[in-house]
C-alpha cells in the first residue's frame, strides 16, 4: 500500500487459534475477556513497528560512524606525515624547538 492511500477497513479481524500455543492462546482470551485485546494488538503492532524504525536508525548510525572511523584514520595519517615532515625540515635545518 502506498503512503497517503487509504484503505478499505474491515470491522473485524480473525485469528486462526489452532495455529497457536496454548499459552498465546490463554493470554488473547484473558485480553478479550477484559476488553484490552483490540488496545494489546494494536501496541504490539506499534511497538513492532518501531522496532523497525529504531533498527534502520541504528544501521544508519553505524555508517556514520564508519565514515567518522575513516575521516578519522585519514587525520592520522595526515598528522604523521605532517610529524615526519617537521622532523626532516628540523634535521636539515639542525633546529631545536625547545619544550614548555
Amino acid at each position: 500500500m502506498k503512503k497517503g492511500e487509504s484503505i478499505k477497513r474491515r470491522t473485524r479481524i480473525g485469528i486462526v487459534t489452532n495455529k497457536m500455543s496454548d499459552e498465546v492462546y490463554s493470554v488473547l482470551v484473558q485480553k478479550g475477556e477484559k476488553n484490552e485485546l483490540t488496545q494489546y494488538v494494536i501496541g504490539l503492532v506499534e511497538n513492532d513497528l518501531n522496532e523497525k524504525q529504531l533498527q534502520n536508525q541504528v544501521i544508519t548510525l553505524e555508517k556514520h560512524f564508519e565514515n567518522l572511523n575513516q575521516i578519522i584514520v585519514q587525520i592520522e595519517k595526515k598528522l604523521e606525515s605532517l610529524d615526519a615532515t617537521i622532523s626532516l625540515i628540523l634535521k636539515n635545518q639542525d633546529l631545536k624547538i625547545p619544550l614548555q
